[in-house]
């Protein structure tokens, strides 16, 4: 299995919406299907997204992105393990 990482800039978040493809949490490649916050965390003043990925072909999970993280996308053999 290979892996990338990705900081995420305030001009990512600022570009996202639904139906856009990102890692979630594991690293798997799925859509966006709802964005239910965006803002600026007032202590950091860096930009934060909340969002619902699709996880499965009947469910969905929350996620947020947040400015300045590392994000890892795991790709090649196993990777929906």
């Amino acid at each position: 299995m290979n892996t990338m990482n990705t900081i995420i800039t305030a001009e990512i978040i600022e570009n996202l919406k639904i139906g856009d493809i990102i890692p979630n949490m594991f690293g798997q490649m799925k859509p966006i299907t709802r964005i239910v916050g965006k803002g600026t965390n007032f202590k950091t003043g860096k930009m934060y997204l909340c969002v619902y990925q699709q996880f499965s072909e009947s469910s969905e999970m929350s996620h947020s992105i947040d400015e300045g993280k590392t994000i890892s996308i795991f790709f090649g053999e196993n990777r929906n393990h």
